[in-house]
């Protein structure tokens, strides 16, 4: 019954959840007349180290059906990264 208001059709859903994402960029000089600009770059993935559910997966399991929650990086992970791009990045 398409647009039935109380079809139980797709009612099954991941959670609502929370994760908190932060990076920052560590630049050098912006010198005119340089061949390759470079820069660092800091980031916290899942800063506050949440176990949000990436996918629910559902069994039926003797006429039930029951939802499994699958859960990964329940911690923060720091990451570093250089990168460096060729030309010149000077503003006029």
């Amino acid at each position: 019954m398409a647009g039935c208001p109380n079809s139980d059709r797709n009612k099954y859903r991941i959670p609502d959840y929370f994760r908190l994402d932060v990076s920052m960029n560590i630049e050098g000089s912006l010198k005119k007349h340089k061949r390759f600009h470079s820069f660092w770059m800091l980031g916290v993935y899942n800063l506050t180290g949440r176990n949000n559910a990436y996918s629910v997966y559902f069994q039926n399991e003797s006429g039930l059906i029951r939802g499994y929650k699958l859960s990964i990086f329940a911690q923060p992970i720091f990451t570093v990264s250089w990168n460096v791009r060729l030309g010149n990045y000077a503003s006029e």
